[in-house]
């Protein structure tokens, strides 16, 4: 059901794994039956993926099923599915405090769930997040504080350890409490966990489901964190997504500024308008730049040339599905 060609649950690492295939029909079914109804049908299939997500994380479901679920059982890819999870996770949507403030669109409240809860709260203060808001507006929303917000799904050239720490301290029969301690470091090479210059996080997590089971064998009092290592290695990600949304961004504005030029100069009566002099210039920065901002462009380009243009000059440009979608209706209704 997934648009996706190639399936990495298939790949030869995982050959030794079976399908668990009675919690992959459970969770598919469970998915299925609340995907897109409502608002709160969104958080309940985050939550289901939540569910199954932390299976695969403590060993009782095995990764290679965890990636057939999300590549190919569902109508949407593991990209949606961790988007859903996040939404799942954002207090200020679950809470029900602000549900009349909320949209229904998974798209949107993946958007509002990257707020933090102080921008969160100036949204719906100003009434920028209301219960018919789109993607484009809070993004622009977040762009207009000077900051840009995109999916966590990205590369990452993280280095770091897991450490292997003791439970909470425990009493004693006197009152008295156990000391916890740390010891030791995990190192591995990242270059035999390297797909291209990115991290593989499949086979991450595959080897610290391991270690932690491993342990667990060994005493049942010790556990294995690694927290620290997976929280670095999301924040680093977060950080390459942003520069690489950036540029895609950067990249998509000049190419559409580009056949503004030339559509302007090519036309006689535009380019009589808007060019041959240094004031009608000035006229076209202000009618057509006046705003540095992509979707304000792309609604002149599809106003004055129609879609197709829009289509033809964006074309190389690798935007996720989803946001260009939304980027040519918003732009074909602004015209």
């Amino acid at each position: 059901m997934s648009n996706k060609t190639e399936h990495t649950w298939n790949n030869s690492e995982y050959k030794d794994q079976e399908l668990d295939s009675d919690k992959i029909n459970h969770y598919k079914k469970s998915v299925v039956s609340n995907w897109n109804k409502s608002r709160d049908s969104i958080i309940e299939v985050g939550r289901i993926l939540q569910e199954a997500k932390q299976l695969c994380h403590k060993g009782l479901l095995n990764t290679k099923s965890w990636l057939k679920l999300v590549e190919a059982e569902l109508p949407f890819g593991k990209k949606t599915a961790d988007r859903l999870i996040a939404i799942s996770n954002c207090e200020w949507i679950t809470s029900g405090e602000y549900n009349d403030s909320l949209p229904v669109s998974w798209g949107t409240l993946y958007e509002i769930s990257r707020l933090t809860k102080d921008r969160f709260v100036k949204g719906i203060e100003s009434n920028t997040i209301h219960s018919t808001c789109t993607r484009s507006d809070i993004e622009k929303y977040v762009v207009s504080l000077e900051e840009i917000q995109i999916p966590d799904l990205a590369s990452s050239n993280a280095s770091a350890s897991g450490a292997v720490t003791t439970e909470q301290p425990k009493k004693g029969n006197k009152g008295k409490s156990d000391k916890g301690c740390t010891f030791g470091d995990i190192y591995f090479n990242e270059s035999n966990f390297k797909v291209g210059d990115s991290l593989d996080m499949s086979r991450i997590e595959e080897l610290q489901q391991k270690i932690i089971l491993a342990v667990a064998e060994v005493d049942k009092d010790v556990q294995v964190d690694f927290s620290s290592y997976n929280n670095k290695v999301a924040e680093e990600s977060r950080k390459a997504s942003e520069q690489e949304w950036k540029d895609t961004v950067t990249k998509g504005y000049n190419k559409l500024a580009n056949v503004v030029v030339d559509n302007i100069q090519n036309d006689p009566k535009l380019s009589d308008e808007y060019y041959v002099t240094p004031e009608k210039q000035e006229k076209m920065k202000r009618e057509f730049f006046l705003v540095p901002d992509l979707n304000f462009l792309a609604q002149k380009v599809v106003k004055h040339w129609g879609v197709d243009c829009l289509d033809n000059a964006l074309k190389d440009v690798n935007f996720p599905k989803d946001y260009y979608v939304s980027l040519k209706k918003t732009s074909q209704v602004a015209a």
